[in-house]
């Protein structure tokens, strides 16, 4: 792990762990948590993903190369168009509890 690396939207805490978190602008920039992990690409891969889902392929990532080919076959951000194109768009937190192995019919589509 290269310790001097900071990634965005990844915090080191005291004790070691790296927490990620992102801000949602659907809810005027609040936090969204995304978790605490052992390892700070861990923490920014979480971010990554999150970050994709909320903005699609204009999101600024830690690893772009890792989401290069989703958004090239466009199953990632189809996914997104379909939602908003029906009228519902996700939180950051619905994506997060997503990432995190929620078992809601939302996180199967």
């Amino acid at each position: 792990m290269n310790e001097g690396r900071q990634y965005r939207g990844v915090r080191k805490r005291p004790w070691g762990k790296f927490a990620a978190e992102i801000r949602d602008p659907a809810k005027k920039g609040v936090r969204v948590w995304l978790g605490t992990f052992s390892t700070a690409e861990e923490a920014a891969l979480a971010y990554d993903r999150a970050a994709f889902r909320i903005r699609g392929a204009k999101a600024v990532l830690n690893f772009p190369l890792a989401f290069a080919s989703i958004s090239e076959n466009g199953s990632a951000v189809g996914h997104m168009e379909n939602k908003r194109k029906k009228g519902r768009e996700e939180t950051a937190e619905e994506w997060a509890a997503c990432d995190r192995g929620s078992s809601v019919s939302r996180c199967r589509s």
